[in-house]
């Protein structure tokens, strides 16, 4: 027992040398910035704005103090930005599906974008007790709509579908009420739902989550 407990304070104390020379380290490092010097990572030397600059925002139509954000930070003129909460889930309206409008047809241009959505979109009633309830009829029904309605009528298909911002963490904000066992298997199901949130269009990737995916049915 007090060869353990040596070892256990030897170990400790040299845990502690450790952070401190981290910490001495960390503190002594500098960046330096020399406009006149041309700088690399790997073979790459320019700044690609396209690239690297995601603006946490979609603007549809002209806003003036993005136009001088862009125009003060030399980003293109037609940049958009590059994530937008909203997608044909937020028209299913407290659990009602809305009918497809046939607008488009053929190869839709895709638009390189995030699109998504907060998980109260799917999850739309908070009195529900989603451990006892059979939500995969719906979530087999709002997934093939959303499928339909961005190859049909939605006029900006993104790039990039996170089918909801967020889930696991906002998990337990649709388990209200429940205690216990009851609201860990809601909170189950509910992770259960969202794994299974699928869609139909092969041109998008699905972001967020390892287990979402597009696929066709």
């Amino acid at each position: 027992m007090k060869q353990l407990m040596t070892k256990m304070k030897i170990k400790n104390l040299f845990s502690a040398i450790m952070l401190c020379c981290s910490m001495v380290a960390n503190s002594q490092s500098a960046i330096t910035i020399d406009p006149a010097t041309q700088r690399y990572l790997g073979d790459e030397s320019d700044f690609k704005r396209e690239k690297f600059v995601a603006f946490h925002a979609l603007f549809t139509e002209p806003d003036a103090d993005f136009e001088k954000f862009k125009k003060d930070f030399n980003i293109d003129s037609d940049y958009m930005g590059s994530r937008r909460f909203y997608y044909p889930i937020a028209k299913a309206k407290n659990g009602k599906i809305p009918a497809v409008k046939k607008t488009y047809d053929g190869e839709r241009k895709v638009f390189e974008h995030i699109a998504t959505a907060p998980p109260s979109a799917l999850f739309y009633d908070k009195k529900i007790n989603y451990g006892k309830t059979d939500f995969m009829p719906y979530i087999s029904d709002v997934s093939n709509y959303v499928a339909k309605a961005l190859r049909d009528e939605w006029e900006q298909v993104p790039r990039f579908l996170e089918p909801f911002n967020e889930p696991m963490v906002h998990a337990g904000d649709f388990a209200t009420g429940l205690k216990g066992a009851d609201k860990k298997a809601a909170i189950e199901a509910i992770v259960t739902y969202i794994s299974s949130m699928k869609s139909k269009t092969a041109t998008i990737f699905v972001s967020g989550n390892e287990c979402l995916f597009l696929s066709t049915s």
